[in-house]
């Protein structure tokens, strides 16, 4: 008799456990995903109970590849962990889709706090767009915060080097700058 109430107990115990266990890092997910406690937690907290903007693209604009130039986009980063920059054409047409094509393009990315610069990066692809295939995007990643802060209003100043007029012509370039998984 006086066993089983221990076992008894014992599980209630468990159960309590792991529902406030549970509780907390849903209460908290997003302090949890910031890293500012439970940082141990983090990487259940976005498989179990991510919050819903973890993973929603921070900047999503029309960048111009037609001509050299410029194009400033203000952001401010709220998670930790790597997020992924990327040079994407949206409304390819069927026939250029899922060929190779030898785009000149050449693009690179300054990233600047308080008009310091912080962080300059090349887009890396290997010229052979294969429009619909993998790696035939321009695209690099950033690790938050050893790379850029958290919580900063960030600059980021997109330089077309060596523009491509024919890509620019048959499909919309955008700039995305989105939260990726922690694999």
């Amino acid at each position: 008799m006086f066993r089983r109430k221990i076992i008894w107990w014992a599980v209630v115990v468990i159960v309590l456990l792991i529902v406030g266990l549970f509780l907390t890092t849903f209460l908290f997910r997003e302090a949890v995903c910031q890293g500012k406690h439970l940082p141990f937690m983090r990487e259940w907290v976005q498989l179990l109970t991510p919050p819903k903007d973890l993973y929603r693209r921070v900047v999503d604009e029309n960048l111009n590849i037609s001509t050299v130039g410029n194009k400033t986009i203000v952001f401010t980063l709220k998670y930790i962990g790597p997020y992924s920059i990327q040079l994407a054409p949206r409304g390819i047409p069927d026939k250029l889709y899922g060929t190779e094509y030898d785009g000149p393009l050449r693009a690179t990315v300054e990233f600047y706090i308080d008009e310091e610069l912080i962080l300059e990066k090349d887009f890396k692809y290997n010229k052979s767009w294969s429009l619909g295939r993998s790696g035939g995007i321009p695209e690099f990643e950033v690790n938050v915060p050893s790379e850029l802060p958290i919580e900063k209003s960030t600059t980021c100043l997109v330089r077309v080097i060596v523009p491509d007029p024919y890509l620019a012509e048959r499909c919309d370039m955008r700039i995305l700058i989105g939260r990726q998984s922690e694999e």
